[in-house]
């Protein structure tokens, strides 16, 4: 989700976010007070509906009880998508870090850098 995160402020905005830049690393400085009271009430309290399933119960880590495609049936299956789950988690966050160091370095988002053709820290391209 982080990922998915980086790209929003570059492609649309809500009307009273116009004057927020693109560039995700200065629109999360430019979020008021309200905004970030909102996002951890929310999250507060999705994460209390978890917290007797991850706590008090004897499931395996990241076992919520949540399989809608029934993957879980068949252990060997179960195996292959929790390691599947691991390694995709691990690339996303190589991804995330990757397009996070390069906002930091060229203080432009994802589509602006390939817009720009601004990929290094050096040359002709970088601010």
């Amino acid at each position: 989700l982080a990922v998915v995160g980086m790209f929003p402020p570059e492609i649309a905005k809500f009307p009273q976010f116009e004057s927020f830049s693109t560039n995700p690393l200065q629109a999360f400085y430019e979020c008021p007070a309200a905004g970030w009271v909102q996002i951890f009430v929310f999250l507060g309290i999705v994460e209390s509906f978890s917290y007797e399933k991850i706590f008090y119960t004897e499931n395996a880590p990241g076992d919520l009880g949540f399989d809608p495609l029934g993957v879980s049936g068949d252990a060997s299956r179960a195996k292959h998508y929790a390691r599947a789950e691991i390694m995709n988690g691990r690339l996303a966050m190589i991804g995330f870090s990757g397009m996070l160091h390069h906002a930091i370095l060229t203080k432009m988002g994802p589509f602006e850098q390939i817009a720009s053709q601004t990929f290094y820290p050096i040359g002709a391209g970088f601010k």
